[in-house]
């Protein structure tokens, strides 16, 4: 079970800071989950 945050902590910030990729998820109370790449351009945009 993931862990819920009302802020980030410092602890967060580096460890985004720190990374050149990571992943974002979110879930609503119907359980619908959504992750997302987070970062800077790794993943190269196709048509």
């Amino acid at each position: 079970m993931g862990k819920q945050f009302t802020r980030l902590e410092e602890s967060h910030v580096s460890l985004i800071r720190d990374s050149p990729l990571f992943f974002v998820g979110t879930a609503g109370p119907e359980g619908q989950v959504n992750v997302s790449p987070k970062g800077q351009d790794w993943l190269p945009y196709r048509n």
